[in-house]
């Protein structure tokens, strides 16, 4: 049973310091996250989330934040951060701390500077005695996974700025890009470590804490300071838009929420960062259109199996292989939207591939549709490139293989099942997927492969290193949305806090970059 440690007062003996670092960070960003210290069976235990950002072979920034378990035994700090609540308050009231002295940010704080100083991650740290049960267990493990990726630099490009928006409060906004995307946002208003340096009466008592993660913090807007961070979070990764401010509450007159100019205050200097830098750009905000099917072409294989070519109306259209539209049938009752790989651009439109399972497939000419795009990243294959398929996934990888110069197929299946219409004049068919391994294996092309996760897996599975890296796959997981919002599509990643966005990222991935044990469930099923 656990012992009820008795109250002290101890404030006046300690010193901790939740101050972020002051001005511009940028660099590549690694991203570590374990549970550790699981009390009982079914319990997940503590959240450790270690991130590091280095730039020019330097180690820029090191933060280690650790959130309580949600069966933490003070129902107040369920799953609430340590490092920006007032959890140290809390610890500053227990026995234990009057004999050590310290809190856990003490502990953490002093390894990040020392790994920051000693520009590595791993080997010998001095601990702060009392506050480092945390740093054996989460921060110096999650350093070691972070420690063996860095020999190859990260896709994932990190820009965060922090600057005083008021006596005492610290204004810090937290980017992560990739592939031209924002796939992480984060803003946060974080309270100077004394009572002292904060004019304004009212927030003395925050001290020590942030905006976000205070528990007990009282908006002045509408809604709490978190769900206005989340909020922004949203409509950022969503419309890539980081000034527009599109989808918010509280943006209009005298209703305006005051955090949304402090935010802006401090991600307008960071867009023009990193635009100057070359890593991102605003995109355009991409409106759902009214199309018609301005023709429909019927593909059909020796075995009977069908497939539609439709052209649909979408004046100025533009889009590189590789990405996708979505697109929703209009006719009678309610059909959902979906995904469909542009086939190839047209004077007055798109043109896409349908199976015969789709809403889609039953249209005519003169059908109406609601489409919007074009989404993702595009992969164009260039001159040369190989191409793996199986006939239930030919539409997949068709617009790739009709936008590459030279293409070469591998059809694991029979030739039968595929439209001739579909085939490049270089097709090998082949059996299985041991076949198809014993030509791809050498060789220093670009490989696509558009596959049923079990025939991936018999190809990949006994690959080189070569093979893996040079193979992009196409990452059939569920796409609801097309633009990142609904997370239906989202991916594991060590880098990326909130996961891999095929939509936005994909839908082609680099093979290793997919954690198929983690992820496989994810991915459908093409028959």
């Amino acid at each position: 049973m656990k012992q009820r440690e008795k109250t002290v007062s101890i404030l006046d003996r300690l010193s901790w310091s939740v101050q972020p670092p002051k001005g511009l960070i940028k660099g590549c960003y690694y991203r570590e996250e374990a549970r550790f210290s699981s009390c009982f069976n079914g319990d997940l235990g503590h959240l450790g989330v270690l991130e590091v950002v280095v730039d020019d072979g330097r180690i820029v920034m090191v933060e280690f934040n650790e959130q309580c378990s949600p069966t933490y035994y003070m129902r107040h700090f369920q799953n609430v951060d340590k490092r920006l609540s007032d959890y140290g308050f809390f610890q500053a009231s227990k026995e234990r701390t009057a004999v050590t002295g310290v809190v856990l940010v003490n502990g953490i704080t002093s390894v990040e500077k020392q790994m920051v100083a000693a520009n590595r991650l791993t080997g010998d740290f001095d601990l702060v005695a009392g506050a480092s049960n945390s740093i054996k267990r989460s921060m110096l493990p999650l350093a070691e996974k972070i420690a063996a990726r860095m020999t190859i630099p990260s896709p994932a490009r990190y820009y965060g700025l922090a600057k005083e928006l008021e006596l005492g409060v610290t204004g810090r906004l937290q980017i992560v890009v990739e592939a031209g995307k924002i796939v992480r946002l984060f803003y946060d208003e974080i309270f100077a470590d004394t009572q002292e340096e904060i004019a304004d009466p009212e927030l003395k008592q925050y001290y020590r804490q942030s905006k976000y993660h205070c528990p007990d913090y009282i908006s002045t807007s509408g809604a709490g300071f978190n769900n206005l961070s989340d909020l922004i979070t949203t409509s950022v990764l969503k419309h890539q838009n980081l000034l527009g401010l599109i989808d918010l509450p509280y943006t209009e007159g005298d209703n305006r929420a005051p955090e949304w100019d402090r935010y802006l205050s401090l991600a307008r200097p960071l867009q023009e960062e990193m635009e100057k830098d070359g890593v991102w750009k605003p995109a355009d905000y991409i409106p759902v259109l009214d199309s018609t099917v301005l023709s429909v072409q019927v593909m059909t294989a020796d075995d009977g199996r069908p497939l539609h070519l439709l052209e649909l109306e979408y004046p100025d259209f533009t889009y590189v292989p590789g990405q996708f539209v979505m697109i929703q049938n209009q006719g009678d009752g309610f059909h959902w939207s979906y995904p469909y790989m542009i086939y190839e651009g047209t004077d007055r439109g798109l043109k896409v591939i349908v199976a015969k399972n789709s809403s889609l497939f039953p249209l005519a000419t003169g059908a109406e549709t609601a489409i919007w795009g074009a989404n993702g990243i595009g992969c164009a294959p260039g001159t040369n490139a190989v191409f793996v398929a199986e006939p239930a996934t030919i539409h997949l990888l068709a617009p790739l293989i009709h936008a590459c110069t030279t293409p070469t197929l591998f059809l694991i299946g029979s030739e039968s099942a595929v439209p001739k219409e579909l085939l490049p004049s270089i097709t090998h068919f082949v059996s299985d997927g041991a076949q198809a391994l014993k030509y791809l294996t050498d060789g220093s092309d670009a490989v696509y492969m558009a596959l049923n996760v079990p025939m991936l897996e018999s190809i990949m599975n006994c690959a080189d290193d070569s093979l893996k890296e040079r193979t992009m796959v196409f990452a059939s997981t569920r796409i609801g949305c097309g633009i990142g919002a609904c997370k239906s599509c989202y991916l594991h990643s060590p880098d990326i806090q909130m996961g891999i966005p095929v939509c936005c990222n994909g839908p082609y991935l680099p093979f290793n970059m997919i954690d198929f044990e983690k992820d496989r469930k994810c991915f459908q099923t093409f028959k």
